[in-house]
């Protein structure tokens, strides 16, 4: 079972991972003020819990929960996000590549055509 300091360090790895993924959204002004209301807590009390401040009093197994809900739902998007970038990048290969199918084994039967004592003319060697 794990101890309490590193279920704490863990929460408090997860807030700030929360709080970097909504600065990018709403800026880091804005970002502890989202994060603190999506979990349920002050702003004042998780800007002080991630700063590790002497004092500052342990989260409740309620909030512990509510974090770690709210990280879940985050690892989900940016996993969500990662899929839809490669089927993205998937779609835009197909369409480069779109123009040059078939040219290697149009090239390779060039080069076996020629092996086998023709021109590409159609002449005999």
């Amino acid at each position: 079972m794990p101890c309490s300091a590193t279920i704490t360090a863990t929460t408090r790895s997860a807030l700030e991972r929360l709080v970097d993924w909504e600065a990018r959204r709403v800026g880091r002004d804005n970002a502890y003020g989202e994060v603190a209301r999506k979990v349920g807590t002050s702003k004042s009390w998780m800007e002080k819990f991630i700063a590790d401040r002497p004092g500052i009093t342990e989260p409740r197994i309620s909030l512990y929960l509510r974090i770690r809900e709210q990280y879940e739902k985050w690892v989900q998007h940016y996993e969500q996000e990662h899929f839809n970038e490669l089927m993205k990048i998937r779609h835009l290969r197909s369409e480069l590549d779109a123009p040059i199918k078939g040219f290697d084994r149009l090239v390779a039967s060039q080069a076996g055509a020629s092996t086998t004592g023709t021109t590409s003319e159609g002449e005999i060697k």
